[in-house]
């Protein structure tokens, strides 16, 4: 989706009348990407969420997407979203996403005639996120993504939505860095479209009133682009190792004078 908006192509629905729908389903998408395609290319996306494991697990109706969720439980599908003890997580409360049912993996192939079979109690995803009041599932991260900051877990995935959402943001990304005291800190990498001048005060500005205080940023910093995988989604060890590279030895520089 966002490769068919940085090198837009000259074919739309009007050129394909019988596409109907696309999906969308490797990574988040931000608000303002899937209305840019839409009103780009005229076709109507559609959100949902699967894995090798399970196949697709989530969609939403084509007759009427949400944007946002991933969508509802597919059938025959028991999804949960479960703490660190395995109990269920309240409504709108993140959780892990616990799968089961038919079209759920039985085993992995460890070696030749070698299976380990899934947990009986179902396979935890390691992802993150929970229900809404309606039944719709909002994905907010990966579980091994977690900032954890004094001990408390922040899902970074949440403050890149966020921060997608600010008018002069092309592109943003989140990661945690190493600090000595809290273990890690909480680092805002934001692209800003073109023509627009940003300030660190404007996306702090930004993220304040939408934010809990625990969840703010210690830093933010501007990129000409955020190094994505092939699949499109934001590299995390490439992140970390441009600011490890080009932003560490400066913080320290001035931690020193």
């Amino acid at each position: 989706i966002t490769m068919l908006l940085e090198r837009p192509h000259p074919v739309t629905k009007a050129d394909l009348p019988t596409l109907r729908y696309m999906t969308t389903s490797s990574a988040p998408i931000a608000p303002e990407t899937y209305d840019a395609f839409q009103k780009r290319y005229g076709i109507t996306l559609v959100q949902a969420c699967g894995m090798s494991e399970g196949g697709f697990m989530f969609a939403n109706d084509p007759k009427a997407p949400r944007r946002g969720p991933v969508g509802k439980p597919l059938r025959n599908l028991v999804a949960r979203f479960v703490d660190d003890d395995g109990n269920d997580v309240p409504v709108g409360a993140d959780g892990e996403l616990l799968v089961d049912g038919p079209q759920v993996f039985s085993a992995y192939l460890i070696a030749r005639r070698q299976l380990q079979p899934r947990p009986a109690k179902g396979l935890l995803t390691g992802d993150l996120g929970h229900f809404d009041e309606d039944g719709y599932v909002f994905l907010t991260g990966r579980k091994k993504d977690l900032i954890i900051r004094g001990g408390v877990n922040i899902a970074p995935a949440e403050i890149t939505a966020i921060l997608c959402e600010h008018p002069g943001v092309l592109d943003a990304a989140t990661i945690g860095v190493p600090d000595a005291i809290y273990g890690e800190a909480v680092a805002c990498f934001v692209v800003p479209k073109s023509g627009q001048t940003l300030s660190v005060e404007s996306v702090i500005g930004h993220l304040r009133p939408r934010l809990s205080d625990f969840k703010m940023p210690q830093s933010v910093h501007f990129m000409e682009s955020i190094p994505k995988t092939d699949r499109g989604k934001v590299s995390k060890d490439l992140m970390l190792k441009y600011w490890k590279e080009s932003i560490q030895p400066n913080e320290r520089a001035k931690a020193g004078n």
